[in-house]
């Protein structure tokens, strides 16, 4: 069993233990929504809307969300959604819908040397045309 001292101060070399280094807090990089359950049907497929749109916002950028989500029309430009910003970090909701009205708090993240994030209290109002979903923000 002399192994087992090698492999743990191997493995606290490799983790900083030991070492007088503090390793950096977790934080989650995404605060992502999930669909509540407990809402009805046609409140549950808005939720989903949303969380595909900011998914897609994430993934191929605002220019592009209509090749993720050909069944949302979204069109905030790039400034309008962004404004001084450049990334959309991570999001959640920041409240309980109420009917057609979501709130989303965002966190945008600049393109400096620190990605300074701001935070961004939103509401979208999302409807149905026919089988697509239109989401338009209500406020700032």
């Amino acid at each position: 069993m002399r192994s087992a001292p090698v492999l743990v101060g191997i493995l606290s070399a490799c983790l900083g233990c030991g070492t007088g280094e503090s390793q950096p807090a977790f934080e989650p990089t995404e605060w992502q929504g999930s669909v509540d359950s407990t809402l009805p049907k046609a409140t549950q497929a808005k939720q989903d809307a949303l969380i595909r749109l900011f998914a897609a916002i994430q993934d191929v950028g605002i220019e592009r969300i209509q090749w993720d989500c050909p069944d949302i029309d979204f069109d905030e430009s790039f400034a309008d959604f962004f404004g001084e910003t450049v990334d959309l970090y991570r999001w959640n909701w920041a409240g309980p819908p109420q009917g057609d009205h979501f709130p989303v708090r965002l966190s945008l993240r600049h393109d400096d040397a620190e990605l300074t994030e701001e935070t961004h209290d939103r509401t979208y109002t999302v409807t149905r045309r026919g089988r697509s979903f239109v989401i338009r923000r209500a406020n700032n």
